[in-house]
């Protein structure tokens, strides 16, 4: 099966999409996150050069639901979400819109036209269903809308339905019958035929066991399917032509009685507040198979008998056939979110973890594709356990870059291994891998939330939903191995890996050593490198303060430089051994911990694990900010002309960068002819970059840190979310919370950030599905004398300082490109790049005036359920993966940095890999 894929053409992703009766044309909607200032367009497609060929402008404000053309293909509907729900019908080719309602006041799932009643659509979604006409009055064409009655039907959300040629419909319903609608009104239930419960009775049996997902009309042939795992077939002619033939008590009181009469008759003798059944066996039935749920089925255009078909469940994608009963699984993914990934320290694998509860190890150059899987937990309970962290170990424990270590929310640790892959024989279809569970313990009551080694791999820190923080010591001797098997704990509980050779003395060793309480759980940790506090070769103290016996600031007399050092070399006054770790701890709730862990040595856990805060030197660590008078922003008269939303239209939805249609600049104007694809398609963002700049410092002592990256001589890059939702990074010196540096200023909270194995880059990923990459400078993350912050920087500040370095730095935005095929190009607005990341850049295409820098940003994740999760980059930075809440995993390709071959294969040919996961 080949795939293309199609970026999207401004910071947000879409949606919707629906497919022109001529195949020729497909329209694509974007869905828009609360933080974009603008409302989401609708593109229209040529197929297959997928070249934008009509643009639908202001049909919502936020986000599209759904979309479809009439059967004809000259109208298209579309239907928005939250906040306005708005029905809009659109002459695409035209670019105009014909009518527009609101649908209803909650979710809107569907919108779908009448096949053979012209002007008449049906709209459907949560506890509703609507019927609509187009009606002509004398004020001219107008939308009318009829709200579908349940009665004594049991009120359901509606996901599908199909409209019949005699204007009936039939729909779908959570408690797996089907409802057949006739003039708003429910005509009757169809449901499968009742099975005997004894004395006579009938219980009535649903068309499928749980909701139904799917309800298709072709060839007079009516197609179901949900959340029980099997497609059904029914008979048209006898569900059109339905009635009442046995009548049971009031929604959901199971009661009843009368008989069947063989499909004809009414009432047999029941009230008027009888639920309305039609009993009914399908012509056939096909399986898929176990633990499927059917979300979504589509024809093949060219076999009347084919079918794809997505399971919602196990994040597979099924080709079946109905005629000759086959069913074929062509694609394997997670099924939904994907909690995390890593790439391997030595080779070009990827490590995925799913809400699923599955690992996958995929191949993201070869192929693309997934090499294994592992299901964490029971494989007879696949539901309960889900996925919630996951690490490669450094090569430190693992000298072949192939063992990761897993959290879920049982609160169970999982070590596992995979086989390295070798490059694949003559350029095809890579080796086969397999995955080996190593070990397993559960040192948290609740889901895991966060793990961390030691960049030298002696100490693994893990987070726990429970507020905990659990510390295990690791010894390793002169050999690494891979365990046999599971061995069971002693009193005093030790998790070994087995020896390298029979006999042997190499292994590693896990040893809980206590655990810590927070107030929150731990969402990130981060150990220092090189376990340095920010004293040693403090130039910037030198300068502030005499170094031999002078006071410092505090008046304190201030330690030389021996001193210092040896406070972290060797042992402290709280008794800091050289086997501890310093770390940073960030919490769900905002804030951040400075810690030590604690020495094995000195911990007794023979009562119980919990150690106190003291022994760990834990504090709160928190930016300082001076209370300043605030500062009013200069106002200006044009700007707040411009600010000001259109007649009729609300401020929170109102566009608030994009002027009236008739003052609409050149580059604005809706085309009426094919897009170019270079064409510019974001709409300024000026207005609110200067509001930036104007507003001064936007973050305030004790803002919410959101993540943490511990670096060598006592900094830190912290992700906080600033006093307008923003997520800002800076780089910090845990000595000094009064001062910062800013790297970057986004207009949606950041979710992930992580530095690159060769620290040239930092990589960050949103909760508005952007992923972003920054080159790092020596002068971005050390403070020497000649770049010195004396507080915090200001937005201001940090735009002129990159303005001056674009001056001789050739954008490396243009050398990022995806992986995945070609797509439509586009130039992005440059005030549009300076407020997001600051150099945005898409296709290799810089748009005019933009200043070269060293950024670049994506969105490849839906901006309103796509938070990132996890990013991360291949061990030679010339890729970029990405995870996110919605269910994607993407790659992109670094180009301005070469593939290296992966290290580990060199050791494969010295290392009896089948003897050590025998």
């Amino acid at each position: 099966m080949e795939q293309r894929y199609v970026p999207g053409f401004r910071d947000a992703s879409f949606s919707a999409i629906a497919v022109h009766p001529s195949k020729r044309y497909i329209a694509v909607a974007e869905g828009c996150s609360a933080a974009m200032a603008v409302p989401p367009n609708i593109y229209v497609l040529a197929y297959p050069e997928l070249e934008v060929a009509r643009l639908l402008r202001n049909g919502t404000s936020r986000s599209y639901a759904d979309l479809c053309f009439d059967g004809v293909g000259d109208t298209l509907a579309s239907v928005g979400g939250d906040p306005d729900y708005m029905l809009t019908i659109w002459s695409w080719r035209s670019e105009k819109v014909v009518l527009r309602n609101k649908a209803f006041s909650q979710d809107v799932f569907r919108v779908a036209f009448s096949p053979d009643a012209e002007g008449q659509l049906t709209t459907s979604g949560m506890g509703h269903i609507k019927f609509w006409k187009v009606a002509s009055t004398f004020t001219g064409l107008k939308l009318q809308g009829l709200l579908g009655k349940f009665g004594v039907s049991e009120l359901t959300d509606i996901s599908s339905f199909v409209a019949f040629p005699d204007g009936k419909v039939l729909s779908s319903t959570e408690t797996g019958n089907l409802l057949l609608w006739d003039g708003g009104m429910i005509k009757c239930e169809i449901a499968a035929k009742g099975v005997s419960s004894g004395e006579g009775a009938k219980k009535r049996g649903g068309c499928h066991a749980g909701k139904v997902e799917v309800v298709m009309l072709f060839d007079q042939e009516i197609v179901t399917a949900g959340d029980d795992g099997v497609v059904k077939v029914w008979d048209f002619e006898m569900v059109d032509a339905a009635d009442v033939t046995t009548n049971y008590g009031p929604a959901g009181s199971g009661g009843g009685g009368g008989e069947e009469q063989g499909g004809q008759g009414g009432n047999s003798g029941g009230g008027m507040n009888q639920v309305r059944i039609f009993e009914i066996e399908p012509v056939d039935e096909l399986p898929i198979g176990k633990d499927v749920k059917v979300k979504h089925m589509v024809r093949s255009p060219t076999t009347p008998s084919e079918y794809l078909l997505q399971d919602s469940l196990g994040g597979h994608v099924f080709r079946i056939d109905t005629h000759k009963r086959t069913t074929d699984k062509i694609l394997s993914f997670h099924a939904g979110p994907v909690v995390a990934c890593d790439t391997s320290p030595l080779g070009h694998a990827l490590a995925s973890l799913g809400d699923d509860g599955t690992l996958r190890i995929w191949d993201y150059i070869t192929t693309r594709s997934c090499i294994a899987k592992l299901r964490l937990g029971n494989p007879e309970e696949p539901s309960s356990t889900h996925g919630t962290c996951l690490q490669y170990l450094p090569t430190s424990l693992d000298p072949l870059g192939c063992t990761v270590i897993t959290g879920s929310n049982d609160g169970v640790i999982r070590i596992i291994t995979h086989t390295p892959f070798p490059p694949p024989k003559d350029g095809k279809q890579p080796q086969a891998c397999s995955l080996y569970l190593q070990f397993v313990f559960k040192p948290h009551a609740g889901g895991l939330s966060a793990i961390e080694v030691s960049a030298d791999g002696t100490v693994l820190a893990t987070g726990g939903e429970d507020g905990t923080i659990f510390f295990f010591g690791i010894e390793k001797s002169h050999g690494v191995g891979v365990q046999h098997g599971l061995g069971a704990p002693s009193a005093v509980p030790k998790w070994d890996f087995a020896p390298v050779e029979e006999g042997g003395q190499g292994g590693v060793k896990f040893t809980p050593i206590g655990f810590v309480k927070a107030e929150s759980p731990p969402v990130r940790i981060s150990f220092s490198p090189d376990n340095s506090d920010g004293f040693e070769n403090d130039e910037e103290e030198e300068d502030e303060e005499e170094v031999d016996g002078e006071e410092g600031e505090d008046g304190d007399k201030k330690p030389e430089d021996g001193e210092r050092r040896e406070s972290n070399e060797s042992v402290d006054a709280k008794g800091t051994s050289a086997n501890r770790r310093k770390l940073l701890v960030v919490l769900r709730n905002g804030e951040m911990f400075t810690m030590i862990s604690p020495d094995a040595q000195k911990v007794d856990s023979s009562l119980t694990f919990e150690i106190h805060s003291d022994a760990v030197d834990m504090k709160q660590w928190e930016v300082s900010v001076p209370i300043k008078k605030p500062v009013e922003a200069p106002k200006d008269p044009k700007q707040q002309v411009a600010q000001q939303p259109p007649t009729g239209v609300s401020p929170s939805t109102a566009p608030s960068d994009q002027p009236a249609t008739a003052q609409q600049e050149p580059n604005e104007t809706a085309p009426t002819t094919m897009i170019p694809s270079t064409t510019n398609l974001s709409v300024p963002n000026s207005m609110f970059i200067e509001m930036r700049k104007s507003r001064g410092l936007a973050i305030r002592t004790g803002s919410p840190i959101v993540n943490a990256i511990y670096l060598e001589g006592g900094y830190a890059i912290l992700a906080f979310t600033n006093t307008n939702g923003e997520g800002e990074l800076r780089v910090c010196r845990l000595k000094h919370p009064d001062r910062s540096r800013l790297l970057l200023v986004y207009k949606s909270p950041i979710s992930t950030i992580r530095i690159t194995t060769s620290a040239k880059y930092i990589v960050v990923g949103s909760v508005d599905g952007m992923v972003g990459l920054r080159k790092l400078r020596l002068e971005d993350i050390e403070w020497t004398q000649k770049f010195q912050p004396t507080e915090h920087e200001q937005f201001a500040k940090f735009l002129e300082r990159l303005e001056a370095e674009s001056q001789d730095t050739k954008s490396s935005g243009q050398n990022l490109e995806q992986v995945q095929g070609e797509g439509p190009a586009q130039d992005i607005d440059p005030t549009d790049s300076i407020g997001d990341l600051l150099r945005a850049q898409s296709r290799g295409k810089m748009a005019e005036n933009e200043p070269a820098g060293h950024y670049w940003l994506g969105y490849p994740h839906g901006c309103r359920y796509g938070t990132v999760s996890m990013i991360a980059t291949s061990f030679d930075d010339s890729y970029l993966l990405s995870a996110g809440n919605d269910g994607g995993l993407f790659s992109f390709r670094v180009t301005f940095e070469d593939v290296q071959r992966s290290e580990c294969t060199f050791l494969v040919d010295t290392v009896n890999w089948s003897h050590l996961c025998h």
